[in-house]
């Protein structure tokens, strides 16, 4: 991570200082403190030390002596001294750029130099940005005061701007700002020469110096004097963008000469100062110099009116006003308002221009020249200045001009009563047009000044210009109300002021009334009428009066038509009231005469304007005003509305031929198709009243069933295949090319994303009928004739797929001048197939990400994660790119993923505005790159991808390396900033945590597990981490959860807990804490497995609260702290009451969402669709539709079910990532005992500590089968490791601790195999503690001050019911439970063996369980043939567990009895295995595979005899050799079993076969032997010889 610098520090600033404008700043102090400590940063704005000889002398001597002492090679002299040139700077202060810019160049992969460039520009920009803001808060209590910040504002600027020498000019602030304009000026000129001198031989310039000089075009100051102003606005030689940023300081000027308490005497000396014009000191831009005048005289005039001395004639006042009058009408001549009407629009910022309004302006604007259009943005904040200016000059000439204002009239009147056909002056309609551009966009300001004021003097004028208005007045009032009507409540109120009908004068009726909308449907019918059949005339742009062919319409008609139709598409699109009269209108059809003006040969322009108006009809978009414009569009495309005819005619039976000819000449040029594809764009939206379900179809489904297959397949095909697919294509304007790609582009996108593929799922496999519940008639309609089917088809075409690559690539040169010859008929199968044609966007895509812009960037991750996530795509060679990657998208990535890797980097690296949170960009962007990470790694978790490749990895077929000179091996790679970001990350206040913060972090810690985990990367990812420390920092950061820790503001005990976003804030934090658990597993297994003995230390001292860092130790929280978790409960939420019937048998498990990884929650967006579904199936199938209280219960029911479900979402997750955090915080102790060096006391010190932690949750919580069995796991694991014996005990306390703990969970082992029903896992782990607790107790007993725990009085007090469950679970339990099972009756046989009881063995044979197991033998072959081949080692355990306890049994007289009396000889006799040849018996049989030796499976064979024969000896032995029966049952057994017995003698002796390894055959020998000499077998055997 970079250390902040002054420049990222200043950032910080501008963002509070912009937080503190909008009312969202959230610290103060730091706000104070970063102003006092950037105090010399705005002092030293305006200072530039040249450069110098000595200063290039101390560089050139390779030591710099700045703030520290460096070194620098000869390399960095020269970028130093480059940068010096570039920037007219001195030499060591160029050297200290080059310093602060060195990690921007190693990040974002460019020069030095151009980031040194970069930096000082950036320094510069937002040094004077917030600079505005202060001197704007200084003088804005109502922004400020509040803060208490006014006065620290103000004594900024005092500190900053106030001159030191108030008599020398040279140090007025003012004036050192207009010499650094002066200096701005230079340098842009020394900019164009460079690229004047580039295009002049015809070199093009670098990537990074073309990016440079845009960036330093745009640096630029402000203000100066009014009289250095005046002086430098007279000898400006052109109209360009500097000269636009003297006028608001020049006009503002004015306005403080002309406030209040002004002397009458100055503001005359100032008049006469501003418009004398003398021959010596003429202005070279006279029309800059008329448009200062004109609005000094508005101003003037106003200020005179309410300043004027008494005593004054009146002859003396009419003189003046009429001398004003006379200045201003010459003003007027020298093109005043033509230059007024250029900066109100070239002030506004826009990539496009709408053609028509455009023509108006090249039409008015003669006198004054364009903005070039390469011009650079103007900022937010000087528009608004400007425009705010602007509009106050319009109010000031319309309130104190108005003798000007009616001379304009009559002039114009005039002048065209003598002449029809030449040129007017239009001073009046350029006015009227700059109200329109300064007014738009700023509805508050347009309501303010116009619609409020009822008699105010601005809605006085609107009345006044528009009565009796000319052509081009007409035309230029429809722009200006356009403008003022914006919003809904200043639309309503043109539309009011529309109805106004005045009163008629004498005339042409067309001219003599004020302007209505009477007035305008009857010019429109006029007009319509007299152009529907005319041929089409060329469109003119250039300035001056439109060229018309025939000269009986009115030369500008065409124009007005314009503007006509322009204000009916404004005021539509705004005004509910206005769109309902003009569609509802009794007379003026307004949507034929439409479609009638579209069918005519007129302009195309003209073409467009009807379209956009006929799209406006559709705002707030009804299902009776979609259809209606539908079927009359089917209508217009079949030729129903032709030239000749006033009434649409029916749809044409040979619809595709007329069709097909509509839409093929509607398809040529820019604004035709363009205005067209939008209007269908908003017929395929869906209504504003639908529900969201997505259900319905935006059009008739019987449209065109006349004349062809209903549906709108035919515009479908216009759009997508003529329009995208050809039209895009041949356009050589690259802007229209782009704005026409977006409009198909926004069609496409409704047509796919208003299909509802969850109706089909929900048809299939809920009990909802579907048929009966959607709007479209039935689900096979709405499938059929839905475009989104139609649009697919479009989209694996390769001309669509072409046309879609181009628009992602945005390659100006290629699009306008490269032409690709469509294939015909050619489509790919797959959309992967089409990118494998196109993969140089995947770098593209990868650039993208560091535009800034959050949209882009979020789109372009998408694409990218499915691109990596495609099989096709990511295997198979590829031969692009250099490296030998086996994934073609890391091949076609491999030469930017350098530049794509910094580019990400950088952006990861951006800090936060932490006044806007998460909803901040920076941060918006950063949680996308990360999804789009952990995406592409998780679906390429064993092969390379390009998450790798950008991580800084390199990438083989199937490995990761590192290169020795790869920016991952010098650390600063994005692997590393992420790592960065995961140690560092800050997760709230203190006891406090924040959701955004909790996932970023969280984000981050999963891209390092997946890492980690996967053997691809393994080891470069836990070496890096271990090298950074990661364990100790993560580790020591764990924050404990308390009861009043707050997740975003709530505690874990309020009642709005779960329904907030808190509650996903702590499972985000549980998770966050089991990554950092799991990476201490892994971890301890590496450090345990590589042999690093100190390191382990230092870990075990962690894990325990005691972290060892260079500085010294320090305590935090230790693993056993980190138990707090399980105090967090929540139970599941009560649903809801369902009081509506048709919601009592809904099946909801249909929406939910099943993962591997996680619980199934119920996706919220599908229950929500589902319920909709039966609310619209309830209603229709009623026969009276609901009212409107019925409609509210069944939304509350709704919104009931819905809350619901999402409550129990949170509360499965709570659960889920606690189990999860669980299982991570057990694997690590369960790690910690297996690997740590702990000699005795220190292991039972670790036991007890351990089991002090998890006993009282685990006695009081077996409820919770899934926890319980986590944590019956771990004290299986412990007590097993734990040594019984006199050091584990016999330490005083220590001992009695121990024992009294394991006592403990002994009784609640018990308790839990009575209690916790069929959970086989976790009835094992407890039948497992309990066995080893028994025999573990067992060895200890009779050490010398142990104490012993009365055991068999527990057991016995566990009741009968208690051995009933563990017979059972032995007898049919699963196989592990069962053999546990039967080590804890052998366990418990023999502790009583011990006390000498017989209540085991009474309990045994009650529940015939004795006999049972006697009875087993009988079929142990049968069940060992009948087991699979890959189960005989656990059957054959379940085998010897059975013997072990008969065994057990067998060794008291007591037990032996039952043994026998069960019939032992018996059921040996009848399984039949000593009868088996031991080298086929019957486990061989079993176990037999052909291709491996069997010899094993001959040794267990002979292993299970040997555990028989334990049991008849033991039985033989208990029952004494005073019972002469048992001894002849034993001695019957070896006469019927002799050829075996011998057998096993012989291979015993070495007589026969092999004599090694021959341990389990001596066992069976010595058992036979034994059994022979307690039954004197030997002897009976010579008697009877």
């Amino acid at each position: 991570m970079i250390e902040p610098t002054s420049l990222e520090t200043l950032h910080e600033l501008h963002a509070d200082l912009l937080a503190l404008s909008e009312s969202r700043l959230l610290n103060i102090e730091r706000l104070e403190h970063q102003l006092t400590a950037h105090i010399k940063d705005f002092q030293g704005l305006l200072d530039r030390k040249p450069r110098s000889g000595e200063s290039r002398r101390k560089l050139e001597t390779g030591k710099l002596e700045l703030e520290e002492s460096y070194s620098v090679n000869q390399q960095f002299q020269q970028t130093a001294l480059q940068v010096a040139d570039d920037l007219d700077i001195d030499e060591l202060d160029a050297a200290r750029i080059c310093l602060e810019a060195q990690i921007d160049s190693e990040t974002s992969g460019r020069s030095l130099n151009i980031c040194s460039i970069l930096r000082f520009h950036q320094r510069r920009i937002v040094l004077l940005d917030c600079l505005r803001l202060i001197l704007q808060f200084a003088d804005d209590i109502e922004v400020s005061d509040e803060q208490g910040l006014v006065e620290g504002f103000r004594g900024v600027v005092a500190e900053v701007v106030q001159a030191q020498d108030p008599s020398n000019i040279s140090t007025k602030y003012v004036a050192r700002c207009f010499a650094s304009m002066l200096d701005i000026k230079a340098c842009l000129q020394k900019l164009m020469d460079k690229l004047s001198g580039a295009s002049v031989i015809g070199k093009e310039l670098q990537p990074e110096l073309d990016e440079t000089t845009e960036y330093q075009r745009m640096d630029y100051s402000s203000a100066s004097d009014f009289e250095l102003v005046l002086e430098r606005l007279r000898t400006a030689d052109k109209y360009d963008h500097l000269l636009l940023h003297y006028i608001p300081t020049l006009t503002g000027y004015i306005s403080h000469f002309l406030s209040p308490g002004r002397r009458l005497s100055d503001a005359r000396a100032l008049n006469d100062r501003i418009l004398s014009q003398s021959e010596q000191r003429p202005w070279t831009l006279t029309y800059v110099h008329a448009a200062i005048r004109a609005w000094w005289l508005a101003d003037f005039s106003g200020w005179l009116s309410e300043h004027r001395p008494e005593g004054i004639l009146q002859t003396q006042q009419e003189e003046e006003n009429k001398q004003r009058t006379r200045q201003f009408s010459e003003a007027l001549k020298d093109g005043a308002f033509d230059f007024i009407l250029s900066l109100s629009a070239d002030v506004k910022s826009a990539d496009w221009h709408d053609p028509a309004r455009h023509g108006l302006r090249q039409w008015l604007q003669r006198k004054a020249p364009f903005l070039p259009q390469d011009s650079i943005r103007f900022a937010e904040f000087f528009h608004d200045a400007l425009e705010e200016q602007v509009q106050s000059f319009i109010e000031a000439f319309i309130q104190h001009m108005h003798e000007v204002l009616r001379r304009l009239r009559l002039d114009e009147d005039e002048q065209r009563q003598l002449s029809n056909t030449h040129d007017h002056e239009l001073d009046l309609e350029r006015f009227i047009v700059t109200i329109s551009f300064s007014f738009e966009g700023r509805p508050t300001a347009a309501r303010e000044a116009f619609w409020d004021a009822p008699d105010g003097a601005l809605l006085g004028f609107l009345h006044w210009a528009s009565r009796r208005a000319s052509t081009p007045l007409v035309s230029s009032f429809c722009e200006m109300l356009k403008a003022l009507s914006e919003d809904q409540q200043c639309a309503t109120f043109a539309h009011e002021f529309l109805l106004d009908e005045a009163t008629p004068s004498s005339g042409r009726a067309r001219r003599t009334h004020s302007l209505t909308w009477n007035q305008i449907f009857k010019e429109l019918n006029f007009f319509c009428s007299k152009i529907r059949d005319r041929p089409s005339a060329s469109q003119t742009n250039g300035p001056g009066k439109p060229s018309i062919d025939h000269v009986e319409m009115e030369p500008e008609s065409f124009l007005m038509l314009e503007c006509y139709l322009r204000l009916i598409t404004q005021l539509c699109e705004q005004s509910q009231p206005a769109r309902q009269f003009l569609t509802q209108h009794p007379s003026f059809h307004l949507t034929d005469l439409l479609f009638q003006l579209t069918s005519s040969s007129i302009q195309p322009r003209l073409k467009a304007c009807a379209f956009a108006t006929l799209k406006s009809l559709l705002s707030h978009k009804t299902k009776e005003t979609s259809e209606y414009l539908w079927t009359a569009l089917d209508v217009w495309v079949s030729g129903g509305f032709s030239p000749g005819s006033t009434m649409p005619k029916p749809a044409s039976t040979d619809f595709v031929s007329s069709a097909a000819r509509i839409l093929r000449d509607l398809g040529t040029g820019f604004e035709e198709p363009n205005s067209f594809v939008q209007f269908l764009h908003a017929l395929v939206l869906p209504y504003d009243e639908e529900s969201g379900l997505r259900d319905g179809l935006p059009f008739p489904e019987n449209l065109g069933a006349s004349s062809r297959m209903p549906g709108i397949e035919p515009y479908v095909d216009f759009v997508v295949g003529q329009i995208f697919g050809s039209q895009t294509t041949e356009l050589n304007d690259v802007i229209q090319a782009r704005l026409l790609r977006l409009s198909c582009l926004q069609f496409i996108t409704v047509c796919l994303e208003s299909f509802n593929e969850d109706l089909v799922v929900f048809a299939n496999r809920s009990n909802v009928v579907v048929d009966a519940a959607i709007e479209t008639s039935n689900l096979q309609t709405y499938v059929m004739l839905h475009p989104f089917s139609r649009v697919m088809e479009w989209m694996y075409s390769e001309k669509v797929m072409g046309s879609l690559f181009a628009s992602i690539q945005q390659n100006d040169a290629e699009q306008s001048t490269s032409r690709r010859a469509p294939v015909s008929n050619a489509s790919f199968s797959t959309f992967e197939d089409g990118i494998l044609n196109h993969l140089s966007i995947i770098p593209d895509l990868g650039l993208y990400c560091g535009s800034g812009h959050p949209e882009l960037v979020v789109a372009s991750l998408r694409l990218l994660e499915k691109i990596s996530a495609s099989p096709k795509l990511v295997s198979g060679p590829s031969t692009l790119g250099r490296g030998a990657a086996a994934n073609k998208a890391i091949a076609a990535l491999q030469n930017d993923a350098g530049t794509i890797s910094m580019t990400l980097l950088h952006v990861m690296e951006s800090s936060i505005d932490i006044n806007q949170g998460p909803e901040s960009p920076e941060h918006v962007i950063k949680i996308h790159i990360l999804d789009f990470l952990i995406a592409c790694i998780q679906s390429s978790l064993d092969q390379p991808s390009i998450a790798h490749l950008i991580l800084g990895f390199q990438c083989g077929k199937a490995t990761l390396d590192i290169g020795p000179a790869s920016h991952f091996n010098q650390g600063i790679s994005l692997f590393h900033t992420i790592l960065g970001l995961a140690l560092e990350g800050y997760e709230g206040e203190d006891n406090a945590a924040s959701s955004w913060l909790v996932s970023f972090k969280l984000k981050c810690l999963q891209i390092l597990k997946l890492l980690w985990q996967s053997p691809l990367s393994s080891k470069i990812v836990m070496n890096e981490m271990r090298t950074n420390q990661a364990i100790f920092l993560l580790f020591a950061k764990q924050q404990l959860i308390m009861a009043d820790t707050r997740f975003d503001g709530l505690e874990l005990v309020d009642a709005q807990f779960l329904p907030s976003d808190a509650a996903s804030c702590l499972c985000e934090f549980l998770t966050q804490r089991s990554i950092t658990l799991q990476y201490v597993s892994a971890e301890l297994r590496q450090v345990s497995s590589i042999r690093m003995p100190s390191l382990k230390q230092r870990l075990f001292a962690a894990l325990l609260g005691t972290t060892t860092a260079d500085d010294g130790s320090f305590d935090h929280a230790s693993i056993f702290d980190l138990f707090d978790f399980m105090d967090i409960e929540y139970g599941s939420p009560e649903k809801p009451q369902v009081f509506i019937p048709a919601f009592n048998d809904i099946d909801l498990d249909v929406c939910q969402d099943v993962s591997d990884e996680s619980v199934p929650i119920y996706n919220l967006g599908k229950v929500k669709d589902l319920l909709l579904l039966r609310r619209s199936e309830f209603f229709r199938s009623r026969p009276l539709p609901p009212t409107a209280q019925e409609e509210a219960d069944v939304n509350k029911q709704i919104m009931d079910l819905i809350e619901f479900h999402s409550v129990d979402n949170q509360v499965k997750l709570i659960w889920e990532s606690r189990l999860r955090l669980l299982q991570s915080w057990t694997q690590v102790l369960v790690l910690m005992i297996q690997t740590g060096d702990f000699d005795g006391p220190d292991k039972t010190a670790f036991v007890l500590r351990t089991l002090q932690t998890i006993l009282p949750w685990l006695e009081n919580n077996l409820s919770n089968v899934e926890e319980a069995t986590e944590l019956a796991k771990l004290a299986k694991c412990l007590i097993f490791t734990l040594d019984f014996d006199s050091d584990s005990f016999k330490q005083g306390d220590m001992g009695d601790l121990v024992s009294e703990r394991l006592h403990v969970l002994f009784q609640v082992s018990l308790q839990a195999i009575t209690s916790v029903g069929a959970n086989p896992a976790l009835k094992e782990c407890f039948y497992s503690i309990s066995y080893r607790f028994l025999t573990g107790m067992s060895d200890i007993t009779g050490i010398a001050g142990v104490h012993q725990r009365p055991s068999m009085q527990t057991i016995r007090a566990a009741g009968d019911r208690f051995v009933d469950i563990v017979c059972d679970d032995a007898y049919a339990g699963e196989p592990l439970c069962r053999i546990s099972a039967l080590l804890l009756l052998s366990a418990l046989v023999e502790m009583a063996k011990r006390e000498n009881v017989n209540d085991a063995v009474d309990a045994l044979a009650r529940l015939n369980f004795i006999a049972i197991l006697v009875d087993s033998i009988k079929n142990m072959p049968t069940d060992l043939r009948e087991t699979a081949r890959q189960d005989v080692p656990l059957q054959l355990s379940y085998c010897h567990t059975r013997l072990l306890l008969l065994r057990n049994i067998s060794q008291t007289r007591y037990g032996a009895t039952a043994v026998l009396n069960a019939g032992l000889f018996n059921a040996i006799q009848i399984s039949g295995l000593f009868a088996t040849d031991t080298d086929l018996g019957v486990v061989a049989e079993s176990m037999y595979d052909p291709e491996i030796d069997d010899l094993d499976a001959v040794k267990k064979h002979w292993d299970l005899l040997s555990s028989i024969m334990r049991v008849i000896c033991a039985s033989v032995l208990s029952r004494g050799s005073q019972n002469e029966h048992t001894l002849e049952q034993g001695r019957n057994f070896l006469k019927e079993n002799r050829l075996s017995i011998v057998e096993v003698l012989k291979k015993s002796a070495g007589l026969v076969g092999e004599n090694s390894n021959t341990s389990n055959v001596d066992e069976l020998a010595e058992a036979y032997m034994l059994l022979m000499t307690v039954t004197r077998f030997l002897e009976g055997e010579k008697q009877q010889v």
